[in-house]
């Protein structure tokens, strides 16, 4: 059995550098092709591309692609592109939730883990397969090199996280709210605009909550009997940080659930495991993400066909957005499992040692087996999300 390895984060995270901005971005000309949504202001299928949000051109030019790329992935147009984009936000959602748990324990140090809204930003705009691997992996350190820093959160701020998670569990409506609800391109691009806000926005929510809570005069909602916030055997916090584990968790099992039950039962051949999940050859020619020595005369066949009954600019573009969704899934997936396991592993050993004042490699061993062979099956049939935050919500336990 591989066991998980904390340099297995700096691998994902290379791996998606090198499949996304290389394979898809670099390779298949995803980058070209949003240069043309700018210069042209419209999306592939010829619809008008909004262009102004901040008023800023310099600004809005960049901000431009990454809204094509939501929107193509998020409107009414597609079914399965739209599914596993719709699946992979509530993961990322979840690890947010955890990355703004972990800011505010008492003895982080590092000021990048203290504020994590700026790399939050970052992994919503360019992929969270590039930056969220590397952010776990700084995370799992801190715990390596300092084992007996202070886990505890102050019991305001915890009741805070819970209310911020709240928030953050519903960000992704903003992305396929305005497809349901049929709203117009114009409102649509804008709701995702103010997506990419939402880092801040849940700052801006959890600085003003805890604020409120911390006030004399709701101070009583947040004590705890005996000031147990200063013993450290009683954590006050851990009820409500368990809370927002769990919370993340369940939102996030719902949509891979939803997902997973709709790609089983349809007959559409849109939604299918192996089209949402899976990168085919088919696929990767399509979207012009291989060269034209490796696709066989069949295949060049097939996909000019679908490419002329599909309009075939918006089917490549699309293609290539959908297969940056499938890479962006598998690498933040697998990070989630390594990351999960690597505390949860730490912690166990910690408390072996605390209680018997010594390690049962051998025993260890089975545990950690066991706990690696739940998160795979909870990844499956949960999601990454769901099966981490029920993971994490065990380890703050222990």
């Amino acid at each position: 059995m591989i066991r998980p390895a904390p340099y297995h984060l700096i691998v994902l995270g290379l791996l998606g550098v090198s499949s996304i901005w290389g394979f898809i971005g670099y390779w298949g000309h995803m980058f070209d092709n949003f240069g043309s949504i700018v210069a042209t202001g419209h999306l592939p299928d010829g619809r008008v591309m909004r262009l102004s949000y901040t008023g800023v051109d310099v600004l809005d030019r960049q901000i431009t692609p990454v809204i094509a790329f939501y929107e193509v992935l998020s409107n009414g147009l597609s079914l399965g592109p739209r599914l596993l984009f719709l699946d992979i936000n509530f993961v990322i959602a979840c690890t947010n939730v955890w990355v703004m748990i972990e800011a505010r324990r008492r003895g982080v140090q590092s000021v990048m883990l203290k504020y994590p809204f700026v790399c939050m930003l970052l992994w919503n705009f360019i992929g969270a397969a590039l930056i969220q691997p590397h952010y776990l992996y700084l995370i799992e350190q801190s715990y390596r090199r300092l084992p007996s820093q202070d886990p505890t959160i102050p019991r305001h701020e915890a009741i805070a996280l819970f209310l911020t998670t709240i928030m953050a569990v519903s960000c992704p409506a903003l992305l396929f709210a305005p497809a349901w609800l049929q709203a117009n391109t114009w409102t649509h691009h804008g709701l995702i605009g103010l997506f990419h806000t939402t880092p801040i926005l849940l700052a801006i929510a959890f600085f003003i909550t805890s604020r409120i809570l911390s006030s004399p005069s709701l101070r009583y909602l947040t004590q705890s009997p005996a000031d147990a916030d200063f013993n450290p055997r009683i954590h006050p916090d851990q009820p409500w940080v368990t809370r927002s584990y769990i919370l993340a968790g369940t939102a996030s099992a719902t949509v891979h659930l939803f997902t997973m039950i709709t790609a089983l039962r349809t007959q559409n051949p849109d939604i299918t495991l192996l089209r949402l999940f899976i990168p085919t050859k088919q696929r990767l020619a399509i979207a012009n993400t291989l060269p034209l020595s490796w696709t066989e005369p069949k295949l060049n066949t097939t996909s000019t066909s679908l490419l002329t009954e599909t309009n075939g600019k918006a089917a490549r573009v699309l293609e290539q957005f959908h297969l940056f969704s499938q890479f962006d899934w598998i690498v933040v997936s697998l990070a989630c499992i390594v990351f999960t396991h690597l505390l949860l592993s730490q912690a166990r050993e910690k408390k072996s040692l605390r209680e018997e004042g010594m390690s049962h490699t051998g025993l260890m061993d089975d545990v950690d087996g066991r706990d690696l062979g739940l998160l795979l099956l909870g990844t499956v049939i949960l999601g990454p999300g769901a099966a981490g935050s029920f993971a994490l919500a065990q380890w703050q336990l222990l």
